[in-house]
């Protein structure tokens, strides 16, 4: 390889590493981060460097996962790229509260408490045995006026979104293998 070839296979190199390093490398991470969160989720903790922590159970007992019940927070998570940079958001409004902890005081505003009471009515068929069908139907019963008070909150953390790199050795070990891997197709033996 003379020197005219090596300076043209360098700059081409040089022009694959700045592509990779501003376009594909954000999108590759943002999703590699976006399935490292998912699988926080399914394996109910925090992938860090010991292994799966897992999440302290709920208190009361709800069935199900916990942080699912409606799945708004594991859906609510989603990356936005720039040149060089990938950043993993949640827009969620109680997202931060469950990623970082939380121990405070919080204000509760004022509100309205209502007492339901159930009432059948009459839905105008016949059951099988010739009787009226029932339906039942709530109404509000009463409702008494809550004051704003302050309320203390003690809500643990349950990391499943990493902050920074050095969050998680599992994380910070496949983004380094991405990197190592690209580096090879870019940068061969015979360069």
């Amino acid at each position: 390889m003379n020197p005219n070839e090596f300076n043209n296979s360098l700059s081409a190199a040089q022009a694959k590493l700045r592509n990779y390093t501003n376009y594909v490398f954000p999108v590759r991470a943002g999703n590699l981060a976006l399935l490292f969160i998912s699988g926080n989720f399914y394996h109910q903790g925090w992938r860090g460097a010991n292994g799966i922590e897992p999440w302290k159970k709920l208190e009361n007992k709800r069935p199900g996962k916990i942080l699912i019940k409606s799945g708004r927070l594991m859906r609510g998570n989603y990356y936005t790229t720039s040149p060089g940079v990938a950043r993993v958001r949640n827009d969620t409004p109680y997202a931060r509260v469950h990623n970082s902890g939380f121990y405070g005081t919080v204000s509760v505003r004022a509100s309205q408490r209502k007492k339901f009471k159930v009432k059948g009515v009459d839905t105008g068929r016949l059951t099988i045995k010739g009787k009226h069908a029932i339906k039942n139907v709530h109404e509000v019963s009463n409702t008494t006026d809550v004051r704003a008070h302050t309320r203390k909150m003690n809500m643990p953390q349950r990391q499943f979104m990493p902050t920074s790199m050095s969050d998680s050795a599992q994380f910070a070990n496949v983004i380094r293998g991405e990197i190592q891997r690209e580096l090879k197709s870019i940068f061969p033996q015979k360069l």
